[in-house]
């Protein structure tokens, strides 16, 4: 009865092996593709971004305000003409 023992320790400790690489393995690509997409700073392609200009009767206000660190922060409201029934932060 030994070996039949033996052989299941074995199995174990194989399978525990395989689910801990499986495990980490899952969670180093999760970091990877974290951070390819969302741990930097992209910059608009020039040739297609879009400006108020761009939009008949688009007008733009401009916010100015202070941080509770003393930072200098700017908002906008962009609004149209026509019936404005809610507001997009």
């Amino acid at each position: 009865m030994k070996p039949k023992s033996k052989k299941k320790k074995i199995l174990f400790v194989v399978l525990s092996i395989v689910v801990v690489l499986i495990v980490t393995g899952d969670w180093v690509l999760s970091v990877m593709v974290y951070n390819e997409n969302f741990n930097q700073r992209f910059e608009s392609y020039e040739p297609l971004m879009y400006y108020v200009d761009d939009f008949d009767g688009l007008q733009r206000t401009k916010y100015e305000f202070s941080s509770n660190k003393g930072q200098k922060l700017a908002g906008y409201m962009y609004s149209s003409g026509e019936n404005q029934r809610g507001i997009i932060v």
